[in-house]
């Protein structure tokens, strides 16, 4: 059995400039085009791949448009942010952010 991890693969600074940050501003045209193959793989990859990428990376896109135009998130001083690698979508205390008007 073979495990690949994407929490290790998506902070590896040959792919990522800044890796261990939270920028979602590197997701420019391009940058997702000019990865390798599997540098990125928030739905699996190969065959068995989730069915739903294109119409949730297509609802992604436009959520986060929506909100980039009009918050910018932030850190609230004095809130853990700390790495949290398991098979779960979410750490267990989630994550704080202040949203403040663009």
């Amino acid at each position: 059995m073979v495990f690949v991890s994407q929490y290790v693969t998506q902070r590896d600074a040959r792919w990522f400039e800044r890796p261990a940050e939270f920028d979602p501003w590197r997701w420019t045209a391009g940058f997702a085009d000019a990865l390798p193959r599997h540098a990125f793989f928030p739905y699996g990859g190969g065959m068995r791949h989730c069915v739903g990428y294109a119409v949730a990376t297509a609802e992604l896109r436009l959520a986060l448009v929506a909100c980039a135009r009009r918050f910018r998130p932030t850190l609230p001083e004095g809130s853990p942010l700390a790495a949290w690698a398991r098979n779960l979508g979410r750490p267990p205390a989630g994550v704080r952010l202040r949203l403040e008007a663009a």
